[in-house]
């Protein structure tokens, strides 16, 4: 069918390519989008019995199904209304269908040109600017074009066409987003489960002698305990979060907020750190039962209610005193900085993670827990020598004390430059021998030569840039507002939205960043065995780490894929004997 209205020409058969290349799909429900002014004529010739010489007539006609504004100008037509049915034969040339209308009206094709196959569904829609005279264009959907369109045609499926307004595209979207991220966790959460308990028996082979029958077993249990935690965890996650973005809590708290302490760049901030909170405490009742009932269960708990309370206490005292300068600094960048604000906002956050690298140990972890220096004796004095001969010179190595909240034990390595801090848990000293200790530290240099904090730091930026053009194109899209119940331009509330949902996107590229951070752990093992003479000490050290932690030694590969920023203890002892080799 080939319409040429009113100097049209650009035209092809439903089913084929037109000049520029656009595919037009034919199906019995091929759908039509067209825009305001007098659409007598047009009309007529889609839904009428003749096309131009050379088309094809229809076999059907067409249905109205509503009308979607533009610029906020209200409908002021006459003539045609939704539900309309315009038959084969009918005429309404004559007719002013809607007068002073700039909008887009949503017709739906019933039956389908003669000849037509039914190869692919699809959906297109004409254009006409009633101020400029009449001027047909075709565009398939998904196609770029006018920033003014208020229409979106989705035609890919084989039997049926949907008309959907941009703000319910946004917000059945979202929600498809966000339920398909907890689909995935408790997927996940399943297939390991299963995979843990089918291995449950015995000690996989290879880890004969390394522990009990009775430790593995509890490591099992430990394993499988954390897993049902997180299955019940998830779904209530996913309910309080779809509660707030879709039943009008943010706006509804946002409009409170501003109505009382003002529309600054400062409140808006505020709210952002203020809803996070208010989600963070939503979430407590799971971390203590995590803490209190889990880790007591298995020995690991050494905290007390009173500590746990202080230490969620300062870190909402951080959010504050630290978010709120940042964000409030970016929505002043938004408002000033023009279409490239997102380039200084970008530079900004980079900035700020460089000075937190070098705050967080000096100033924040102490806020937390207590550092001192190794004491004087052979383990100092081999970690030293080790540090000289590995060219990693410092002046001390700090141990914390991680045993006044839990069993677990770790070491680390944070900051850069003479800021950089080695430290370990005074429960890994407690758990190693010297030559295992020395093993680990050697790990932890080998983080350091490897300049692994600066590939992080550039893999970080790199998503981030990524994340600040997303959040501006978004600020530019007025039915992103629209969805979740904001006035456009809203610039406090798209940051805010942008935070909560960007975890239902970037859940799916976690196994990239999983995957690059086991590589760095390879690179850490393989510097360390050359540095400590061989891979005994440090495989000793995993044995050990693994078995007081109760390690799950059997995750689903696709578990670790997705979870596991540190390779198996299998493939870590694996890549360390075959680089002895």
């Amino acid at each position: 069918m080939c319409l040429q209205m009113h100097g049209f020409h650009n035209c092809a058969d439903l089913g084929d390519s037109d000049d520029s290349g656009f595919r037009f799909r034919s199906h019995p429900t091929d759908v039509c989008l067209l825009s305001g002014g007098n659409l007598a004529a047009g009309l007529a010739m889609i839904a009428g019995v003749q096309a131009q010489p050379g088309g094809r007539p229809l076999r059907g006609g067409f249905t109205v199904q509503g009308f979607c504004q533009h610029r906020g100008e209200s409908f002021q037509g006459n003539g045609i209304a939704a539900g309309d049915q315009i038959g084969v034969g009918q005429s309404i040339s004559g007719q002013t269908l809607l007068e002073d209308f700039d909008g887009y009206l949503f017709i739906r094709q019933i039956g389908k040109p003669h000849g037509a196959d039914d190869k692919d569904g699809g959906g297109y829609f004409q254009r006409i600017n009633r101020n400029e005279g009449p001027n047909y264009s075709w565009r398939p959907e998904g196609s770029e074009g006018n920033n003014d369109l208020d229409g979106l045609a989705l035609g890919i499926f084989p039997f049926y066409n949907f008309v959907v307004d941009p703000v319910q595209a946004v917000y059945w979207g979202v929600m498809a987003l966000v339920v398909l991220k907890s689909l995935g966790e408790f997927f996940l959460d399943r297939l390991n489960a299963g995979y843990v308990r089918e291995r449950s028996g015995k000690i996989p082979d290879v880890f004969q002698g390394m522990m009990t029958e009775e430790i593995y077993a509890k490591s099992v249990a430990y394993t499988l305990a954390k897993n049902r935690l997180s299955q019940c965890s998830n779904p209530y996650d996913l309910a309080v979060l779809l509660a707030v973005l879709f039943a009008g809590f943010l706006p509804w708290s946002y409009g409170a907020f501003v109505a009382v302490a003002g529309e600054s760049v400062w409140a808006a901030a505020t709210h952002i750190i203020g809803v996070s909170l208010v989600l963070s405490v939503l979430g407590l009742p799971w971390e203590w039962h995590e803490q209190f009932r889990l880790e007591e269960r298995f020995g690991f708990n050494k905290t007390s209610l009173g500590l746990w309370i202080l230490d969620r206490v300062k870190g909402a005292a951080l959010a504050l005193l630290i978010g709120v300068p940042v964000i409030a600094l970016l929505l002043k960048l938004v408002m000033i900085g023009g279409s490239w604000w997102w380039i200084c906002g970008w530079v900004t956050v980079i900035g700020f993670q460089v000075v937190m690298m070098i705050a967080t140990p000096m100033w924040i972890l102490p806020l937390f827990n207590k550092f001192e220096p190794l004491a004087d004796g052979e383990l100092r004095d081999r970690l030293l020598k080790l540090g000289e001969a590995t060219g990693f010179s410092t002046a001390t190595i700090q141990v914390m004390d991680g045993s006044k909240r839990s069993a677990h034990a770790n070491a680390f390595f944070t900051g850069f430059g003479q800021f950089r801090k080695i430290v370990l848990f005074d429960t890994l000293i407690d758990q190693l021998s010297v030559d295992e200790l020395e093993a680990v530290l050697a790990h932890e240099i080998g983080h350091y030569k490897k300049r692994h904090v600066l590939k992080m730091l550039v893999w970080s930026g790199a998503a981030l840039l990524v994340s600040f053009w997303v959040l501006a194109q978004l600020i530019r899209y007025p039915p992103f507002f629209a969805a979740f119940g904001f006035a456009e331009g809203s610039l406090g509330p798209a940051f805010l939205l942008f935070g909560l949902l960007s975890g239902a996107v970037t859940f799916w590229a976690t196994p990239i960043s999983s995957a690059w951070s086991r590589k760095f752990e390879y690179e850490a093992d393989a510097f360390a065995a050359q540095a400590v003479g061989g891979a005994d000490a440090l495989v000793g050290a995993l044995r050990k780490l693994s078995e007081k932690n109760l390690s799950n030694l059997t995750p689903h590969p696709l578990y670790s894929c997705f979870y596991y920023s540190h390779p198996t203890l299998l493939e870590r002892e694996r890549a360390l004997r075959l680089n002895d080799e």
